[in-house]
């Protein structure tokens, strides 16, 4: 650690490079965390605080630049960036204002700390204060972490550090849970699963996935509470239009044997007309057994991908109980039935904003590491995965409409990102096969930003403190 502190270059080079970056440029802090279950010493990170957003030029520069002078996980910070963490990562501000984990700081930091006007919720919904706003930031963070592990083994697409991320998540989890005393949680000793887990990886990988999935809902369950309506849902009369549509289901069926319980499908192939895949929520008795059946199947109907969730019928109580939406109304069940919970429409849309501001941070931090390794290694297919972040945006607009029951096309989402934003996703794309991938990325982090404003400034969803209700910080 004290070796990355002294390696730092000239602390006036490192002025005049953010200061000619940015006019807004108002200092630096390098704040020490805690090794995980990976690092025998703790991490640094460089966070180069600005009291503005960077534009879009100003933050390709920033990266370039941090690469050149050997930063360690540099990370641009506005205020506007830690005035949303205080409702959506309230630990994150915390911190950032008692100066938690500093070990040098430069500039004039502690009046823009100052400055600093925490957020609170205006939305109609149960989170209200910082414990229950550090409880949502965690059931985000698994749930986000968790329901992509299904894909990841049904379709190949993990590398080791694949995994190793699903862990960091369990383990960054279990830091909160002995911080706030989740009884449920610490009980399920996930810093010992990681661990383990750890060991095994490079052998049984697949084995492993399926492990880190049960252990996820375990988490999920845990942190559920008792707020759980449940509403029955049975498979509808389908047309002779819709048995073509969904022909897949009967190979499925086959697959799957009297394990399978339950298909439903949501997204663009229930919505649209022309669709490029279909995503399906499948519930079993046996999630292990499904996943290994499927391991690598890549299934795909009429030359169009399906995208498979496999739950076990507890598992999908608690992962949908996290979800940002509700599956009455944005899914339609095809085969079997089951139970699906139903969320309040301000928690809804609560946690939509909360996912939104996970993904952030998610950009932000994969911008910063493309800028110095250029690629994740290990990847069969890598613009696979960056296609699924530069979409980023339009699945925050699109999953926010939604809740509100203003649902709006994929095609109307793209056109309004390039006209409002000047995000073009055809334009990020092609940043992506010409392997510019840092710009993209950091081009999804600010239209991410700007479009968490724009639907809140629709949707009043949280507003700054203006010294009335309760102080986040």
């Amino acid at each position: 650690m004290l070796e990355t502190i002294r390696a730092l270059p000239d602390i006036s080079s490192l002025e005049v490079v953010f200061s000619g970056i940015s006019e807004h440029y108002v200092g630096f802090k390098i704040v020490v965390m805690p090794p995980t279950w990976k690092e025998q010493e703790p991490v640094c990170f460089t966070f180069v605080i600005f009291e503005e957003e960077l534009t879009r030029e100003q933050l390709h520069s920033f990266f370039e630049e941090s690469v050149r002078l050997g930063l360690t996980n540099p990370r641009p910070i506005s205020g506007r960036l830690l005035e949303l963490a205080s409702i959506f990562h309230p630990l994150f501000y915390s911190s950032f204002k008692s100066g938690g984990g500093v070990a040098r700081v430069e500039g004039n930091t502690s009046a823009f700390t100052d400055r600093l006007v925490p957020c609170v919720l205006t939305a109609d919904t149960n989170t209200t204060t910082r414990d229950e706003a550090a409880l949502l930031y965690v059931q985000s963070l698994l749930f986000l972490a968790g329901c992509t592990l299904s894909a990841a083994i049904i379709q190949n697409r993990f590398s080791m550090g694949t995994i190793e991320s699903k862990l960091n998540r369990l383990w960054q989890a279990a830091q909160y849970g002995k911080r706030f005393g989740y009884s449920d949680f610490n009980a399920l000793e996930i810093e010992k699963f990681v661990i383990e887990c750890a060991g095994n990886i490079y052998n049984q990988p697949v084995a492993q996935l399926i492990e880190i999935k049960k252990s996820y809902g375990r988490a999920l369950r845990s942190l559920a509470g008792d707020r759980i309506t449940l509403r029955a849902v049975k498979q509808e009369d389908l047309s002779l239009a819709d048995k073509a549509r969904f022909g897949f289901v009967d190979d499925l069926h086959e697959t799957l044997g009297e394990n399978l319980q339950c298909i439903m499908v949501y997204g663009s192939s229930v919505t649209s007309l022309d669709f490029h895949d279909f995503d399906l929520v499948v519930v079993v008795n046996d999630s292990a057994q499904a996943l290994t059946k499927l391991t690598g199947a890549n299934p795909s109907y009429k030359g169009k991908e399906i995208n498979i969730g496999i739950y076990d019928l507890e598992d999908f109580s608690y992962f949908q109980a996290m979800s940002g939406d509700n599956l009455d109304h944005n899914a339609r069940c095809i085969f079997g039935e089951t139970e699906i919970p139903i969320k309040a429409p301000g928690d809804l849309m609560v946690r939509n904003f909360s996912f939104a501001f996970i993904r952030l941070r998610q950009l932000l931090g994969m911008a910063g590491y493309l800028a110095k390794q250029k690629l994740h290694a290990g990847l069969n297919d890598p613009l696979n995965l960056y296609e699924y972040f530069v979409k980023i945006p339009m699945h925050i607009m699109k999953g926010v409409r939604s809740v509100a029951h203003e649902p709006i096309s994929k095609e109307y989402i793209n056109a309004w990102t390039a006209a409002e934003l000047g995000y073009d996703l055809n334009d990020q794309m092609q940043l992506l096969e010409t392997r510019r991938f840092t710009e993209a990325i950091a081009n999804a982090y600010l239209a991410t930003q700007q479009v968490i404003t724009h639907l809140n400034d629709r949707y009043k969803v949280f507003a700054r403190l203006d010294g009335a209700g309760t102080d986040l910080s």
